[in-house]
């Protein structure tokens, strides 16, 4: 008996070991089928939205349920398979708003010679970068500002014109661009939709002028 102990508790330690295993494996079965599930349903319901929709209580309504969670958890869904666009101003309260990073202007390449400006930016660290390329035989920059990073867009460039004196010029350029913003419902009771609206841009080419 002594010498079968030691293969007993081998035996009952890989027994241990391969319950667990399995274990493991049908939790992440289980896992995978629900997302497959969901997944399936959400993707049902951009192309048939009505069958879906048709059953929202009872056994049937779990699909309802599920295609409704496959949406939230995609962002990236296409703007054609959700609600129509919506305009005017959105209850914070019914929506929760995730806003899109806005398209760059047409015709500007990043480069180290632009600079966009948002509310976050630093003044006196983009100053020195700036001055480092006016510097260093760079001719001229790009300052972009869009929506409530106008001023500040504004004021880095005055402070530029302010530190060189008469030795740039300034070309400043103003437009409209429209940013999309996804609405996700804080309920079943509204549906996933987007929000375009027009922010006013500004570019402000500052050039240095060959003494």
């Amino acid at each position: 008996m002594l010498t079968n102990a030691p293969w007993k508790e081998e035996h009952l330690r890989k027994e241990h070991d391969y319950c667990k295993l399995s274990a493991i494996f049908n939790f992440q079965s289980l896992i995978s089928v629900i997302l497959l599930l969901i997944c399936t349903c959400a993707y049902i319901r951009s192309f048939a939205p009505k069958l879906v929709d048709r059953n929202k209580e009872g056994l049937l309504g779990v699909f309802w349920k599920l295609a409704r969670i496959g949406e939230r958890l995609s962002p990236w869904l296409p703007s054609s398979i959700m609600a129509p666009v919506r305009t005017g101003r959105i209850d914070e309260n019914t929506f929760e708003i995730k806003k899109r990073q806005p398209q760059k202007p047409s015709g500007i390449r990043g480069g180290h010679n632009n600079f966009y400006v948002t509310k976050k930016t630093s003044i006196s660290a983009t100053m020195k970068r700036v001055e480092e390329i006016l510097h260093n035989k760079g001719t001229e920059i790009y300052i972009h500002g869009l929506g409530a990073s106008l001023n500040r867009a504004m004021v880095l460039a005055l402070e530029i014109q302010k530190t060189f004196t008469n030795g740039v010029s300034l070309n400043i350029t103003t437009s409209t661009v429209n940013v999309t913003d996804d609405l996700f419902p804080m309920s079943d009771e509204f549906e996933m939709g987007i929000r375009n609206r027009p922010l006013s841009a500004v570019q402000i080419h500052i050039c240095r002028i060959q003494v």
